[in-house]
């Protein structure tokens, strides 16, 4: 692989998402059904995110192609899963929204965990967290005794570290305040009334 370095980094430049891959030059529905199999589980070989990001080219503006690549995941995802209940919450037979429009979990062996005798899963959809107790936490349903309580809330990607600061534009306004009404930027790097600031990496 170091060998072709150069090659790989040169290609990264010119690539949707800054990968040594990109889309495919098709659409899903350009090939026939068992070209299109192969195809999806030649990329689910390659694993990481090519069959996210290295898929057909039309995944993300054509339904039909989204919901044929939500399936080949959702059927090699849910084929890991024993319990059928568990594996509906994790990759259910009809998806929460489209296939890629959030990050999905395209992992090694991820799934397989929840195989584990000493694993449970808790759908926070069917049974929301009440409160925080003293031995671990209520949800609506019934009460979990926790060692250890990791609270992985997420975080605010690019903008929520720009509107943390106290940056202020000619107007007086902060940049939180700026983008209260929604988030705008001239080529994801430069904001109106903000003449001398620059993001490196930005919206």
């Amino acid at each position: 692989m170091k060998e072709k370095y150069p090659e790989i980094y040169d290609k990264r430049t010119k690539t949707f998402a800054g990968f040594d891959y990109d889309f495919l030059a098709k659409a899903a529905f350009e090939v026939f059904d068992g070209e299109r199999q192969a195809i999806l589980e030649h990329l689910w070989e390659i694993g990481g995110f090519a069959p996210w990001i290295g898929t057909f080219n039309d995944i993300f503006v054509n339904e039909e192609t989204n919901r044929a690549v939500y399936k080949f995941w959702r059927d090699k995802t849910r084929a890991r899963i024993n319990d059928p209940a568990v594996a509906e919450i994790l990759a259910p037979a009809e998806p929460l929204h489209p296939f890629g429009v959030k990050r999905p979990s395209l992992e090694q062996h991820f799934y397989e965990i929840f195989n584990q005798r000493n694993v449970s899963l808790v759908d926070l959809r069917a049974a929301p967290i009440e409160r925080v107790t003293r031995t671990g936490l209520k949800t609506t349903t019934r009460e979990h005794d926790l060692d250890i309580l990791v609270l992985a809330t997420g975080f605010d990607a690019v903008t929520g570290g720009l509107t943390s600061i106290d940056i202020r534009g000619t107007q007086r306004e902060t940049l939180k305040e700026k983008w209260a009404r929604g988030v705008r930027a001239h080529l994801g790097m430069a904001v109106e009334g903000f003449p001398n600031l620059l993001f490196v990496y930005g919206p």
